[in-house]
């Protein structure tokens, strides 16, 4: 059979065919082209026993006519199956099975050339059932340097293979001599780099904690987007956006984002709600951008547009990233989409998913009376809640919390208050001072005594590691508690933290310390917490509100011993 090019395209549409319903194929003079095509579907594929023909590619061999190699695909699937069976009912017979399979697979694999290698992995980082084997990736990640090591011809390409493939697999993102062997080679290369490489190799770096501080390679990398951007696809320029955005140091370079955001204006109609997503995520992280009206009414424009085929995920970074972005706050038309399809997607949403739905909805004053959304969001909270981790379970109690019409669902305060009880040893101090800031303001939960006794326990514990931040939502919160007003331990270390961090304050912060004490009969004689207070608001006067200004001058007036501070 003389295999056609677009013979060849539709072979790569159908999935692998089960064994024994695939033809013995001999392949007459293939092209380049046409062999790698063949060689990635074939690779699954079953020849009832028969290795499929060689391919030639050039003067390489991409798979031998011995038996052996020709095998490699029927390792691959006995793998699989393999993996894909328990481990509790695994017997030592198919440990054993599994053991001299693998070692065959990886003798086989060290046999490859670079190119070959590469392709195999990125086909095998695929399969689900082979990205948590520790065993299979270590060796071909130990081989892939060996190559990138021995070899003089390194083409973009090849780079851009491993880097994607190896960057699937969590257990390697850890391995500091691969990664850096693929960024020192990526730096090389990166003047020769198409888009689509550069793309996939933004992306696959950005998911490398180790290498975000690596200047050098972020610096290229960036430099190379600025040069291409006017080749780059939509697609491309999603990747690069949600990529580029991850690394701290590149959110404050002008010249890149001035250039990808002239590229995604440009393509805006012919956004995807994948790249939708991916972009809004992406220029959301990066202040410079928070003014750029035509920019975001563009994305405001292509998201509305998109929004009926989004993803719970696409949904969630969608109302996360555009509620960062005080230009689209009001933008009500936008927002009454959004609520609709995250309304009908919260059904489906993982826990993460649901904690940045909450987080940005919970921003937009307009949804705040939206009762469809926040009853979706409040039952899918409950249903996720055992999978969330502290950051999560933060998050949702700080949202919830500004929503007055869901301080009476005593479901789902009770849970969040029983979630953050039995995970507040693993949180943040900041987290702590949040819940205590935000769970004081729900009137449920202010005489759930264990639950406030687990708060002001943690609170103690890290109060040498809060900020200015942390000390003023302990000091509200707390001061809302009455039965609390009697714990001369806690008070004493929440006004020695608030004399220390007088001078960091911000007005609000320092507004919200004065509120907070002047409540506790406890703090009302401690002479040095009152005068530094009193200081620290006349420095700041010209700053406050008339609202503020009310609030201080209430708070000094109850305080005995500020009565006959003349100034």
């Amino acid at each position: 059979i003389i295999f056609s090019r677009n013979f060849c395209r539709m072979l790569r549409r159908f999935p692998a065919q089960p064994p024994g319903c695939m033809p013995r194929l001999v392949c007459l003079t293939p092209s380049k082209m046409q062999c790698r095509w063949l060689a990635l579907h074939f690779s699954w594929g079953s020849t009832c026993g028969a290795p499929v023909c060689p391919f030639s590619w050039g003067q390489r061999r991409l798979y031998s006519s011995e038996p052996a190699k020709s095998n490699l695909g029927q390792l691959i699937r006995d793998l699989i199956s393999c993996l894909a069976t328990p481990a509790l009912k695994l017997s030592t017979e198919q440990d054993k099975q599994f053991a001299q399979l693998l070692d065959s697979f990886i003798s086989l694999a060290n046999t490859l050339d670079a190119e070959a290698l590469g392709r195999l992995v990125t086909i095998l980082s695929k399969s689900p059932e082979l990205l948590a084997c520790e065993e299979l990736w270590a060796p071909l990640a130990k081989c892939a340097v060996e190559h990138l090591a021995g070899t003089h011809t390194l083409s973009s390409r090849l780079a851009t293979l491993y880097a994607i493939g190896f960057s699937r697999i969590r257990s390697l993102r850890g391995d500091r001599v691969l990664w850096e062997a693929l960024s020192k080679a990526s730096v090389n290369l990166s003047k020769k780099m198409i888009p689509v490489h550069l793309a996939n190799c933004v992306n696959a770096f950005s998911k490398i904690p180790f290498l975000f501080g690596d200047q050098a390679l972020w610096e290229t990398l960036s430099k190379a987007a600025v040069v291409v951007k006017k080749d780059m696809k939509a697609q491309d320029l999603a990747i690069c956006v949600n990529g580029f955005s991850k690394i701290e140091s590149l959110c404050r370079s002008r010249a890149l984002w001035e250039s990808l955001s002239q590229g995604v204006i440009f393509v805006h109609k012919s956004l995807t709600s994948q790249k939708v997503a991916n972009c809004v995520n992406g220029f959301s992280k990066v202040a410079l951008l928070h003014r750029h009206f035509l920019l975001w009414d563009s994305l405001g424009a292509a998201a509305a547009a998109v929004a009926g085929k989004m993803t719970p995920q696409e949904v969630a970074n969608c109302v996360n990233g555009f509620s960062k972005v005080s230009l689209m706050l009001k933008n009500q038309a936008l927002w009454e989409v959004l609520a609709s399809v995250t309304a009908s997607a919260s059904r489906e949403m993982k826990h993460q998913e649901v904690a940045n739905c909450v987080n940005g909805a919970s921003k937009v004053t307009c949804l705040r009376g939206n009762q469809e959304i926040w009853e979706a969001l409040s039952i899918a909270t409950l249903s996720a809640l055992p999978q969330m981790a502290p950051l999560e379970i933060a998050i949702c109690v700080n949202g919830f919390s500004k929503i007055t019409d869901l301080h009476e669902n005593q479901s789902l305060w009770i849970a969040l208050g029983k979630s953050a009880v039995s995970s507040v040893d693993q949180m943040l101090p900041r987290h702590i001072a949040s819940c205590v800031n935000d769970f004081s303001k729900v009137g449920l939960l202010l005489r759930k005594i264990r639950l406030w006794e687990t708060l002001r326990g943690a609170t103690i514990s890290v109060r040498k590691e809060f900020n200015p931040q942390d000390v003023a939502s302990c000091v509200i919160g707390f001061s809302r508690i009455k039965p609390f007003h009697q714990y001369p331990l806690l008070w004493r270390a929440l006004s020695r933290s608030t004399v220390y961090f007088m001078d960091q304050m911000l007005v609000r912060q320092l507004v919200s310390c004065v509120i907070g004490f002047s409540k506790v009969d406890e703090c009302h004689g401690d002479r040095y917490l009152w005068p530094a207070l009193a200081r620290a608001t006349l420095a700041s006067l010209k700053q406050m509100g008339p609202h503020k200004v009310m609030d201080c001058m209430l708070s000094f007036s109850s305080v005995k011993i500020l009565r006959r501070d003349r100034g």
